[in-house]
């Protein structure tokens, strides 16, 4: 019988479709679409890897051979395990379930593969806006306004050295630029409170006030806060002032200690200098390496969105591909499902009675095989009782024939003992005359109850006696041999 591949992926028994002809187009067709969405998800996998990773396509092409043979496998059995019955749709609905989730899984990366120049474009228009972004932050940031100043004393330092000690511009000086800058939250402090206290005294300028006229207690508070915001006003005014007039002097009186003074700061500001643009231009570097490498899954997944959000048509074709996609996926689960709710074909009418006959046949053949068991076990059991028997009946005789040993072995002792005993006869016959005398009776008044008797002419205390003879042989032989000898 000739095998058919695309048979084979639909789980269908060519056996059972040798016999119905007409459903084997259908089942080819199952197989194909197993074939089909396989091969798309290995199609898949080969640009998501080249997209997310940069793999090459020697490296590539492995591993989505490997996916392409694991979703093969895993659409086979999809198909197969969803069978005709009362409650199909309720075993059949988790795997739909799970033929979607790997649907939309692998039409992303075919979709984001179609759509390529576009994303490509916004991809460069992320990329600037990042890049713009980090230079904001690397320039407002610590470095950034570190190197602001550096540069500013530098270019004063500069000054001060090509005007041969004299200092051109006295606000250029650090300490007069750092006052300056503590003026101005200063003057802001001091001109809201002034202008809450015009509010609270004749109600102009108001903004928050209680907008009633007169010298009350927050006019007074107004008027305290302007008062210490002049004060301190006028403490830094005074020490620009101080600042200037030391420049003055300096540069009238020491025109060479601020020269060489400016020289030997010089190369401090410009090594700080040096190192903090190093630092920025190597972060600089890392970000632009990192922006240029970022072109994995999530930014294409973000540029498409963002291109498809102003364009009508890219964003109607991007979600008609990615269904196309989704749908030619999960096809074969779509046919197998709908199978179910047509009439029966012939080939699932052979197939469901071929599960009942193995089914059946399933059944025989176990209780068969348990009622083998049984002979065989009882078959055992007759031949342990037999071989148990047979022990038994070996241990009886075996005792019977011990026991007569011990009597021949018994009798034979006796008769060499009665020829040696007869043989001793002439030199002790006073002994044996002695010790033969019948049993003689005690007269009564002796005190005894019952008459005594002298010792028998066998026993264990008589001269002359026959020594006792105790055979070794096995202690339960001699019981069974006695027990039979009794029962006999």
């Amino acid at each position: 019988m000739k095998r058919h591949p695309l048979i084979w992926l639909s789980g269908a028994q060519p056996a059972l479709l040798e016999r119905t002809p007409g459903d084997r187009p259908k089942y080819q067709g199952i197989g194909g679409a197993v074939l089909t969405t396989a091969t798309l998800a290995g199609v898949s996998m080969f640009f998501a890897l080249q997209m997310a990773l940069r793999a090459p396509w020697y490296a590539a092409l492995p591993i989505s051979l490997v996916w392409f043979l694991a979703i093969l496998n895993l659409d086979r059995w999809l198909v197969v395990s969803i069978q005709r019955g009362n409650r199909a749709w309720l075993v059949a609905l988790p795997r739909l379930l799970m033929a979607l989730l790997f649907g939309f899984i692998i039409s992303t990366p075919l979709v984001l593969r179609i759509f390529q120049p576009e994303i490509e474009t916004e991809i460069n228009k992320i990329r600037q806006e990042q890049t713009e972004r980090f230079q904001g932050d690397l320039t407002g940031g610590e470095v950034g306004k570190k190197i602001d100043a550096l540069e500013k004393q530098e270019t004063a330092l500069l000054q001060t050295i090509a005007s041969g000690g004299t200092v051109l511009n006295p606000e250029n000086d650090p300490q007069i630029v750092a006052l300056r800058e503590r003026l101005k939250p200063l003057e802001e402090k001091r001109d809201e409170n002034a202008d809450a206290a015009t509010c609270e005294l004749t109600g102009d300028k108001c903004q928050n006030g209680s907008r009633k006229s007169g010298a009350g207690p927050r006019y007074e508070n107004f008027r305290n806060k302007q008062r210490e915001a002049e004060r301190e006003i006028r403490e830094i005014d005074r020490q620009i002032q101080d600042r200037r007039d030391e420049i003055a002097t300096a540069s009238k009186t020491s025109r060479e200690q601020t020269l060489r003074e400016a020289n030997e700061a010089l190369p401090g500001v410009q090594t700080q200098l040096k190192n903090l643009r190093t630092i920025q231009s190597d972060a600089q570097k890392d970000f632009e390496q990192a922006n240029e490498e970022n072109t994995g899954l999530l930014v294409r997944l973000d540029a498409l969105n963002r291109a498809s959000t102003g364009d009508f048509t890219l964003g109607l074709w991007r979600i008609l591909l990615f269904l196309l996609f989704t749908v030619i996926e999960c096809l074969p689960i779509f046919v197998k499902v709908l199978q179910l709710y047509g009439p029966p074909s012939t080939y699932e009418q052979l197939a469901e009675e071929d599960a009942k006959r193995s089914v059946t046949s399933g059944k025989i053949r176990a209780e068969t095989h348990e009622q083998s068991l049984e002979l065989e076990q009882t078959a055992q059991l007759g031949q342990s009782r037999a071989l148990v028997e047979a022990r038994e009946e070996a241990a009886r005789r075996l005792g019977t024939m011990t026991v007569e040993a011990e009597l021949r072995v018994a009798a034979a002792i006796l008769a060499a003992w009665e020829e040696r005993e007869i043989a001793r006869i002439p030199q002790n016959l006073d002994e044996y005359v002695t010790s033969t005398n019948d049993p003689i009776v005690e007269p009564a008044s002796a005190g005894f109850d019952e008459p005594a008797v002298t010792p028998p002419l066998f026993g264990p205390n008589a001269p002359g006696v026959m020594p006792y003879y105790a055979p070794a042989f096995d202690e339960e032989a001699r019981r069974r041999a006695e027990t039979e000898g009794s029962q006999r």
